[in-house]
């Protein structure tokens, strides 16, 4: 045994160490750390020790320490190196802790203690594996004054060293490195008898699981493992025994070398504490040390596929958890707990991929077939066969075009049928691109009686199978397209359904099928306006018929409809005896009706009148439907109408009615003005005096209750009236309009329909687009706006801002609504320094608009 050690700073020492060689390490050496889990911490409630880096320690004594332990390091392939050396003074302690695993091969910690002349008393050191093994080793009193003792152990034992009540105690510690080696049975002779039970066992589990849909079996194994560490090479003791004896089936099974994670939720609500479990497998590694990186995190089942003796039949986790996360809030706190050990996870190889199927996603799964597929084609048609087949018992059906495409790409014909055929229907809504690049690689002649022509005769079809019809013709198959349309359009069930026919009319439209969209207006029971103006936008003139029958037909159907609803009981156990009372409530009926019915051919004349098409929507609206109705009867006994109704009577082109306009409710003003303007060359809006007049009335009130709608000042600037526009200058020069800014984009705009307004105020070519559709007059208003933002940014005032006959009182009032002036001046010329730009920009548009 060594008899002296050279440390750098404290010169050589001789051995056993005096309390001035103590001294002397002391003043080189620095507080300890510990390691939990897999980092290092410094802590002394936990460790108080002092340490001496292991590169400044010089020493020849770990060979001899090994042997004397009766370890061959040669013949194991070990490394034994130096980590550290530690001294521990009175009070110095270790609490229950586990090693880091210092680098990659470590499995184990050797410690070497060396004599002091002071000797020690107390520091026990006790080491425990799982929950029943433990040891303590004393190596104080007489003996620590001239005995050299070593100790070895696994990185995942805790160990501890109980205080030092005296003197001094010094140690090397190293750490024990494997290098590659085999897991071999044939190495461990005492375990050779387990062979032969170990195979008939687990081959009468693989004949049991046959035919489930998750033939999974996770082995728990005894010691700790960092991710780094998790390898075949680096098992420890009775683990390398045990994957031994699993190894020696792989003729039959396929294994690999997992981490099992059990995660714990525990919540700590206010009056209710409740704890989840969840447990699932990681870090999946081959037999030949290889990590899967396709291979992803799954979910098993604790009580059906992990093995468990019977000291620990519930939970081979153990009761410390590795890692613990707590979260607060409101209402209390929740904690997840991580527990880790390693296991080896095995499947029978007939059933690889029920059990990949039940443990990896598709993706990852494709990824696996890629692979093999380069090594092994021959085996790739056969296990996606058998891969499809077990994916039909799956509720997850978000993989199926990443498996279509892997099939088109490497040619597996049947296998490319076969998951169309069971879920070719959901293919065509959400991944319609793939089943035409299908169509596209064996025809459209084999794909259609192959497969199509049976998912057709399916029941569950939705309207997004359209889709499929639509991106064939996209890709240049036109005709398949509209065949495959045609096909749903025979049948009765998608003829019911107002949906199917809206999409179906939307690419008879795109294909130019003039046959095919005149049916379905036969047909539809109601069609969005937005399909219908496309047909009148394909067709022009030759499709005003074919839309005033769809308006007929639509109001026909709907008269029976009130009919038959009115000779329904009014409730409860009354029926209807008297015609008169019939009469009564089909008039009501046909009233409210008939209100509805009109809107709905309103909108969808504005809507026309919209998209350009004018000529058509001057048609429609002198039909009899909207120019022939008793208004005074469906109209007049109501107190206040709402927006829609305002379109409906100005279209009727009879100023009798422009009194019943006015009663549109303040809610529905906002809505009547937009609307009235996109349908103004309709009703001679700004040509026609009295219908102009009407508007401004509705625009006047519609701004008292607007004021600071953006919309509205557009509206008003459009319509030109000199005393609006004044107005609208005065509030944006004194900064109470906040036109021509820009703001953030709030949800809430999106939903009440402003986007399009936003657009056009905070953007120069929105502005100059909509002015070029504009009067002189109109542009010249929007001008005095523009004019009066600069001034307001420029921080001007105008004597105009003043009203000479403002009472003095109302002059006072706004002050004090004015919480604190200091603050509003601070903002205002923050606002006005950052204002530079935003003026220019306004400058340009001014010019912009001069060049119209």
């Amino acid at each position: 045994m060594p008899t002296s050690l050279q440390v750098e700073g404290a010169g050589d020492l001789a051995l056993p160490l005096s309390g001035d060689g103590f001294l002397k390490l002391k003043a080189v050496a620095q507080q300890a750390s510990y390691g939990k889990g897999e980092e290092t911490l410094l802590d002394t409630d936990v460790r108080r020790a002092w340490q001496v880096e292991a590169s400044k320690v010089v020493l020849a004594m770990a060979s001899p320490v090994i042997e004397e332990l009766g370890i061959d390091a040669a013949a194991l392939g070990l490394d034994v190196r130096l980590y550290t050396l530690l001294l521990y003074e009175q009070g110095g302690h270790f609490k229950f802790h586990r090693d880091t695993e210092k680098e990659d091969g470590m499995f184990a910690t050797m410690i070497f203690q060396l004599p002091t002349q002071s000797g020690h008393e107390g520091g026990k050191l006790e080491i425990r594996h799982g929950k029943k093994n433990s040891v303590t080793f004393d190596f104080s009193g007489a003996d620590s004054r001239t005995g050299y003792f070593q100790t070895a152990f696994f990185c995942d034992c805790e160990h501890k060293l109980a205080e030092v009540t005296s003197g001094t105690r010094l140690c090397l510690v190293f750490s024990l490195v494997r290098k590659f080696m085999d897991v071999d049975a044939c190495k461990v002779p005492h375990y050779l008898s387990a062979l032969g039970s170990v195979q008939s066992q687990m081959k009468e589990w693989t004949e049991n699981v046959k035919g489930t849909s998750s033939p999974i079996l996770a082995i728990p194994l005894g010691h700790k493992y960092s991710k780094n560490s998790l390898s075949f090479a680096g098992l420890k003791g009775h683990d390398r025994v045990v994957a031994a004896l699993v190894l020696s089936c792989k003729s039959f099974l396929d294994v690999y070398l997992c981490m099992l994670v059990k995660q714990t939720c525990t919540s700590n609500v206010i009056y209710n504490i409740c704890e989840t479990e969840l447990y699932s497998v990681t870090n999946w590694t081959a037999i030949d040390d290889k990590k899967l990186e396709h291979f992803t995190s799954s979910s098993l089942s604790i009580k059906d596929q992990v093995v468990r003796d019977e000291s620990n039949e519930n939970d081979p986790f153990g009761n410390s958890p590795d890692k613990n996360v707590t979260h607060y809030g409101d209402n209390g706190s929740y904690t997840t707990s991580f527990y880790h050990t390693a296991a080896l996870v095995v499947w029978p190889k007939d059933c690889r991929m029920e059990a990949l199927c039940a443990t990896q996603p598709v993706r990852c799964v494709v990824n696996w077939l890629e692979e093999q597929h380069k090594h092994e084609p021959g085996r790739t048609s056969g296990d996606l066969e058998r891969y499809v087949d077990a994916l039909s018992n799956s509720q997850d059906t978000s993989f199926d075009e990443i498996l279509l495409e892997f099939c088109i790409k490497h040619d597996f014909r049947d296998a490319a049928f076969s998951i169309m055929k069971k879920w070719g229907l959901e293919l065509m809504e959400t991944a319609a691109q793939d089943m035409v690049a299908t169509v596209q690689k064996y025809g459209w002649d084999e794909c259609y009686s192959g497969v199509i022509e049976g998912l057709l005769q399916e029941e569950d079809k939705k309207h997004g199978i359209v889709s499929f019809a639509e991106h064939l013709n996209a890709n240049g198959l036109q005709e398949a397209g509209v065949c495959f349309a045609q096909k749903l359009l025979a049948e009765e069930r998608v003829c019911e359904s107002s949906l199917f026919l809206a999409r179906l009319l939307g690419f008879f439209v795109k294909c130019g099928r003039e046959d095919d969209a005149w049916k379905i207006l036969g047909i539809a029971p109601s069609l969005p306006d937005s399909c219908l103006v496309q047909v009148v936008k394909k067709w022009g003139e030759t499709s005003f018929p074919r839309i005033e029958e769809f308006w007929e037909k639509t109001l026909t159907e709907q008269e029976v409809l009130w009919k038959r609803e009115a000779e329904k009981p009014n409730g409860g156990y009354e029926s209807i005896s008297s015609e008169t009372k019939k009469m009564e409530k089909l008039a009501a009926l046909r009233q409210e009706g008939r209100r509805s019915f009109l809107r709905r051919v309103a909108a969808f004349v504005v809507e026309l009148e919209c998209r350009g098409c004018h000529d058509a929507a001057m048609a429609l609206a002198k039909k009899r439907f909207m120019k022939d109705v008793d208004f005074a009867q469906i109209y007049g006994g109501l107190r206040e109408i709402e927006s829609a109704d305002a379109l409906v009577l100005l279209l009727g082109l009879d100023e009798k009615f422009h009194n019943t306009v006015k009663k549109v409710n303040n809610q529905g003003l906002r809505d009547a003005v937009m609307e009235m303007k996109k349908a103004a060359g309709l009703f001679g809006l700004k040509k026609d005096e009295k219908v102009t007049q009407l508007f401004l009335e509705l625009l006047s009130r519609a701004l008292v209750y607007n004021s600071h709608n953006k919309e509205l000042a557009e509206v008003a600037i459009w319509l030109g009236n000199a005393e609006m526009v004044e107005s609208i200058v005065k509030r944006v020069r004194s900064g109470d309009f906040k036109l021509l800014e820009k703001e953030p984009l709030e949800k809430e705009l999106l939903e009440y329909g402003s986007l399009y307004c936003k657009k056009t105020w905070d953007d120069i070519a929105s502005l100059i687009k909509i002015s070029k559709r504009w009067d002189d007059v109109a542009r010249d208003g929007l001008k005095k706006v523009i004019n009066a933002k600069i001034c307001y940014y420029e921080g001007v005032s105008s004597s105009n801002d003043v009203d000479e006959d403002e009472d003095e009182e109302e002059d006072k009032r706004k002050k004090r609504r004015k919480l604190n002036p200091r603050v509003e001046r601070v903002k205002y010329e923050q606002s006005k320094e950052s204002s530079g730009s935003d003026i220019n920009r306004l400058r340009k548009l001014l010019v912009d608009l001069d060049c119209l």
